[in-house]
């Protein structure tokens, strides 16, 4: 499951943006949609993609474009899929043009995508203090201590004329 949402919130933004394009050029959301399909039917099989198939087939089987708006949020659960569905409603029922709120639903995704690896970048020096101490603080100590270990070991056997 959490492999299946990382791939739906990672291949949102891009789907968003293409369908911001193919809306500015002039092409309604199904056709974008279908576009959009079209375009990764030769790549290996992505969730959102076959999200998107769910709900062009349940709006080509005459559900509305709102209960399939909603059915879409409801069986991926995902915090980008949700957003995207609310404003995709709430444009839908305003009649408000889609380009510019797919565009600005992309920028925001692109943000917080953004602020999530700068949030995993800076706890990376605290991830990496345990395998640094594990695996290099040994080799560290062996190379500085090892030459003067010897050297103890030899005026010690040399004083005490060997233990043997």
């Amino acid at each position: 499951r959490r492999r299946r949402v990382n791939a739906l919130e990672r291949d949102l933004p891009v789907a968003l943006e293409l369908l911001a394009s193919l809306a500015r050029a002039g092409l309604g959301f199904d056709a974008a949609v279908q576009r959009i399909l079209v375009a990764s039917q030769n790549d290996e099989p992505q969730p959102l993609a076959e999200e998107l198939s769910i709900y062009r087939a349940d709006v080509l089987a005459g559900l509305p474009r709102e209960a399939s708006f909603n059915r879409l949020a409801d069986r991926t659960a995902t915090p980008g899929v949700d957003v995207f569905v609310a404003a995709l409603t709430h444009s839908e029922r305003l009649g408000v043009g889609l380009s510019d709120t797919l565009r600005r639903q992309a920028d925001e995704l692109w943000s917080q995508r953004r602020e999530r690896a700068l949030a995993r970048a800076q706890t990376l020096p605290a991830r990496l203090a345990a395998p640094l101490i594990i695996c290099f603080l040994p080799g560290l100590l062996v190379v500085t201590l090892g030459p003067a270990l010897i050297t103890f070991w030899e005026t010690l056997t040399g004083v005490t004329g060997g233990l043997d």
